[in-house]
């Protein structure tokens, strides 16, 4: 976890003694997460669609580094405490409506 702290870390623990994200809303375009992953355990909040299963490692991955569970012994720290909504990367518009209905205010966006 080198990004987090160090020479070339983002100095995460000054960011979280001001702020840990409780509260805070991300949706992520994805095709799909594993909202049962012990690092993302309480942090999902939703989907505007069914996830196919197709492809669950990316989307694990980045809702991991922003809001995997951190002191649990497994896998990574989050950067926050965010909630994760997965949002439909093929239906752009109807997840924008969904994120402003939902008080997310912050998306991530993978088109790969």
């Amino acid at each position: 976890q080198w990004g987090l702290t160090g020479t070339y870390g983002i100095d995460v623990g000054t960011a979280w003694e001001i702020a840990d994200g409780s509260g805070i809303r991300v949706g992520i375009f994805e095709r799909d997460i594993d909202n049962g992953h012990e690092d993302l355990a309480g942090r999902f909040g939703g989907s505007n669609f069914t996830p196919t299963g197709v492809e669950i490692a990316h989307g694990t991955h980045v809702g991991g580094i922003i809001s995997a569970v951190q002191d649990n012994n497994m896998g990574v720290a989050w950067v926050s405490k965010a909630t994760l909504y997965l949002l439909d990367r093929s239906n752009f518009v109807k997840s924008l409506d969904f994120a402003a209905d939902n008080d997310i205010k912050i998306i991530n966006a993978t088109f790969v």
